[in-house]
């Protein structure tokens, strides 16, 4: 081998580029982009990235323009950088969002622009058939944390529509004589205020129901001039409002949306009314009671909308009467009807089995503190033992149907419900811990819970608020807002249950700001009682004192009080044929598709 050889020569272009390869990708959280470099024929697309949900891959994609440059520029806000139009139109029919990204390197700053902002900045300054064959970009956004959480939401929302629109316009032309056209650019645009009114009515509801509220918000703002739209228009949009917490714009297309109801199907009419309640009732307008009497009053229509039905059957039921068995077991057929004539709607299917867990595992708990409530203060009692064995059966199939929901929840790519089911098992392991917590550390001198938590219940606590902390970051990247203030106080309860006071200082300060920002003044009065002290756990370790006082009262009334707290064999608890009382036997089961 001759090492005199020449050998190939690097470039200042080559070290730059790979310079900027490497920066970037070190402004991409692993946890949350999968970073594919496009090495084999680039045609103008450097690298797609795939956003990850909660440790699963969405194939939810965008693309990305890589652009590197040691410009000696003096604007200190921004960079212009020429980019080909050819390339341009490559990156728009991607199908996705496209992006065009700048790394200069004498300030070591990543600019980014979106490639949609550059095609209507194109076609402001050039008429379509003069086009020019390059374009000098104004880079002015930096790569910033907040700027990557934009991307996210946008690049999620995007693939939630591609992902149902299809499907939706191909079952459109099988219901209808002939599908109405509507022009879209490649954001997704519609042009003129009359196509853009038939694109909501059209295909609308599948963006409601799969949360693309910001591109529907989008649409409405660039709906004007109108003198008049469509009721459907008005409620989708209204909806839409709600969701992203813009609570006085949906009040008022949901009103308009009300005034013509009658033309609406009859499910639609019972969601103007519901959200126009809720909307009302989350701006402090209405109180509790008047919520929950207008939601009954829109239950009360057969032809209600399931969405509306499952969301209040429970509290139906609850008001109704009966024993709990039978509202579980009424419940649990309504929710098996409502999924048989859906389905093929997984979230009828999600937000029913849901619910169904709630209600169970609220009656397990229930019935556990009153079978323990007769084995506190003894050291030993065979009925106590028989309680936990029946317990640990419940549990271990709780949190099996809870794991088996939620691989459906992830098969059915509905992100939020896989957050919401997350929350809920952490929620279970919550309550869970602090009535066995009460349980252990009832003292029977005072009548109080006292004592500090376990070890082994604070590290499962520990490892819920690791998981919280990824929901908490899922519902702030959707902008969720009712969600982000329902994580935030659940977090704030398990925290002060596990004694962590500057933390929750921290967790109020979040709440104020977010409920500040989105004038949620109806939840500002479960905040103001969290501030109390109406933790769930307080209010259950006062409880468990009232129940135990109570119970000795009743015994020392009788002469017995003496022999409350003695240990409990075999052969006595055979002589008083005890057994733990539950309601049911197993769990329902849940009919979830493999």
């Amino acid at each position: 081998m001759n090492l005199n050889a020449p050998l190939p020569a690097s470039t200042s272009q080559e070290t730059l580029e790979t310079i900027s390869k490497n920066k970037l990708a070190l402004r991409f959280n692993p946890e949350l982009f999968e970073l594919r470099y496009e090495n084999l024929r680039d045609k103008g697309i450097d690298v797609i990235v795939e956003i990850k949900q909660n440790g699963y891959y969405t194939n939810f994609r965008f693309a990305i323009q890589l652009k590197a440059t040691a410009s000696t520029q003096s604007a200190k806000d921004s960079l212009s950088f020429p980019i080909e139009i050819k390339n341009l139109h490559y990156l728009l029919s991607f199908g996705m969002p496209a992006y065009y990204i700048l790394y200069d390197h004498n300030t070591d700053k990543i600019y980014i622009e979106r490639a949609e902002e550059v095609y209507r900045a194109v076609m402001k300054k050039y008429r379509p058939d003069q086009l020019p064959q390059t374009f000098s970009v104004n880079f002015k956004e930096l790569l910033t944390d907040e700027k990557l959480d934009e991307v996210y939401r946008q690049t999620f929302e995007a693939g939630t529509i591609m992902k149902k629109l299809g499907p939706q316009l191909y079952l459109s032309s099988l219901n209808c004589d002939g599908a109405k056209g509507f022009v879209i650019d490649n954001e997704q645009d519609v042009y003129s205020v009359d196509q853009n009114i038939e694109f909501i009515e059209q295909v609308g509801w599948v963006l409601v129901n799969r949360r693309e509220f910001d591109r529907i918000i989008e649409i409405e703002q660039r709906t004007h001039p109108r003198t008049k739209a469509s009721p459907a228009f008005n409620m989708i949009c209204g909806m839409a409002y709600y969701q992203k917490g813009q609570l006085f714009k949906a009040i008022e297309l949901l009103k308009q949306a009300q005034a013509e109801k009658d033309t609406l199907t009859t499910d639609n009419r019972g969601l103007v009314d519901y959200f126009l309640l809720h909307s009302r009732y989350l701006l402090g307008m209405i109180d509790l009671e008047a919520l929950k009497l207008g939601t009954s009053k829109i239950v009360e229509d057969e032809n209600a909308g399931s969405f509306v039905k499952l969301d209040n059957s429970d509290h139906q039921l609850m008001a109704a009467g009966g024993t709990p068995k039978e509202m579980i077991t009424g419940f649990y057929k309504h929710c098996s009807e409502l999924i048989a004539q859906e389905e093929h709607n997984p979230i009828t299917r999600i937000m029913g089995y849901s619910k169904l867990l709630g209600m169970e595992e609220d009656l397990l708990l229930y019935e556990l503190t009153n079978n323990y409530s007769f084995t506190l203060g003894r050291k030993k009692d065979v009925f106590r033992d028989a309680i936990n064995r029946d317990w640990e059966v419940f549990d271990r199939k709780l949190c099996v149907q809870y794991k088996d929901l939620t691989e459906f929840a992830f098969k059915a790519q509905d992100f939020l419900a896989i957050n919401h089911l997350m929350m809920h098992q952490v929620q279970l392991d919550y309550k869970k811990a602090f009535h066995f917590h009460a349980f252990q550390n009832w003292n029977r001198e005072t009548f109080e819970v006292s004592g500090s938590i376990s070890p082994a219940i604070r590290r499962q606590l520990e490892k819920g608020l690791i998981v919280m902390d990824k929901v908490e970051e899922a519902y702030e990247r959707l902008i969720s807002v009712e969600n982000m203030y329902a994580g935030l106080s659940f977090k704030y309860q398990l925290l002060d249950f596990m004694g962590e006071a500057e933390k929750v200082v921290a967790i109020a300060v979040q709440i104020e700001k977010l409920i500040d920002t989105y004038e949620l003044n109806a939840l500002r009065k479960g905040y103001t009682k969290l501030l109390a002290g109406n933790t769930e756990h307080q209010l259950f370790f006062d409880k468990v004192k009232a129940k135990m006082s109570n119970i000795y009262e009743v015994a020392k009334n009788e002469g017995i009080d003496q022999y409350l707290f003695l240990d409990v064999t075999d052969d006595q608890n055979r002589l008083y044929n005890r057994e733990p009382y539950w309601s049911f036997k197993t769990l329902f089961p849940l009919n979830i598709p493999l």
